[in-house]
């Protein structure tokens, strides 16, 4: 009987010991299929039980995600209820992660699952506008301009500005300078939620049909255009490519129809 209790004890404390390490186990599962998008798979992971926000190494899955670039899973984790604002070890947030690396889908699908772009809170402090002007991501600076707030928009081009200037990125400060992005209108963006839109300069008469498409948020018209062999290096008088005319112009859905082309 006493061998019996013992026994029975000790299978007590391995449970007490395996449970943990079978959490942590799937907890990497987690992260690392995110990290790769494996969209089903984190899915399923957070249905059995994982946790959303588990960490591995200070990172959630999100902020895995938004590190490779993976919008599809951004997406769904998202709609699991990730917090699109959480900060890593560093301070940074998933749109910082993703902003900083170009990925300028990824910042946009964060965009919509409520992250924010915002003024620093104390100068020095890092934001997802600065670390991507830093890093001469023109077309995720752009994007992220477009979607901030009237209110914030006259300091954070000046932020962009000066962020692309320090870093010696000459041609992303140029394209800020010249965007206009400091008279926005408002237009509609996906699911009817309030984007700012710049007022971008005229394009020229002889503008390529899909230059004229991306600059009038025309997706249908974009789509169509790319399947018709239309090139997408090309470029206005200033510029601009269709991507960026898109993306500063607060015409998310058609912006994603022009990366999903190939630009």
């Amino acid at each position: 009987k006493k061998r019996l209790a013992a026994a029975v004890v000790l299978v007590a404390l391995g449970a007490l010991v395996l449970v943990p390490l079978r959490r942590k186990t799937r907890e990497r599962a987690l992260i690392r299929a995110a990290s790769q998008g494996q969209t089903e798979t984190v899915r399923k992971l957070i249905k059995s039980g994982v946790k959303v926000e588990a960490r591995t190494a200070g990172r959630t899955a999100l902020m895995a995600a938004a590190s490779a670039g993976k919008a599809e899973t951004v997406k769904a984790l998202l709609e699991q209820g990730a917090d699109a604002e959480a900060q890593d070890e560093r301070g940074w947030t998933p749109l910082m992660i993703a902003s900083a690396d170009g990925q300028v889908v990824t910042a946009l699908e964060l965009l919509q699952g409520g992250a924010k772009v915002s003024p620093a809170k104390k100068p020095g402090d890092f934001t997802p506008l600065t670390v991507a002007a830093a890093n001469g991501q023109t077309e995720t600076v752009l994007a992220l301009l477009a979607r901030a707030s009237p209110h914030d928009r006259k300091r954070l081009t000046n932020d962009a500005l000066l962020a692309a200037r320090q870093g010696g990125r000459m041609e992303t400060a140029e394209a800020v300078a010249s965007r206009g992005l400091s008279k926005p209108i408002a237009i509609s963006g996906l699911e009817g939620s309030p984007v700012a839109r710049p007022q971008g300069s005229a394009l020229p008469a002889n503008a390529s049909a899909l230059l004229q498409a991306a600059a009038r948020g025309d997706t249908a018209g974009v789509r169509r255009l790319l399947q018709q062999g239309a090139k997408l290096e090309d470029a206005g008088a200033e510029g601009q490519t269709a991507l960026m005319l898109a993306s500063s112009r607060g015409f998310t859905e058609t912006a994603l129809a022009l990366i999903a082309g190939g630009a």
